[in-house]
């Protein structure tokens, strides 16, 4: 996993845990696989507790930007349309 792109959130403790849950994440292919495989190793009974703690996560991630977000958010429409082009040719590549 790319450590550029996840979000920093000042709190040294969330940064961890957030950065071992994406790896987490990562091992699946589908959420119901991710989901048993979550319930399986979680050490906590309280679902309030869990419930928090990925809404947290959930927010801290819906709240940061993508990089290329912020690039594309700035730029004129004729950039914009570079941009697009680029990462859709560039994303076929990587596809392929």
């Amino acid at each position: 996993m790319n450590m550029i792109f996840t979000p920093q959130t000042g709190d040294a403790k969330m940064d961890e845990a957030y950065g071992r849950f994406l790896a987490y994440v990562d091992r699946y292919e589908n959420f119901p696989s991710f989901f048993d495989g979550f319930m399986r190793e979680v050490k906590s009974d309280d679902i309030a507790y869990l419930n928090r703690w990925l809404l947290k996560v959930l927010f801290t991630h819906l709240k940061s930007k993508h990089p290329f977000d912020e690039i594309y958010e700035k730029a004129d429409d004729e950039q914009k349309k570079i941009i697009e082009n680029w990462l859709m040719r560039n994303l076929e590549k990587v596809r392929k």
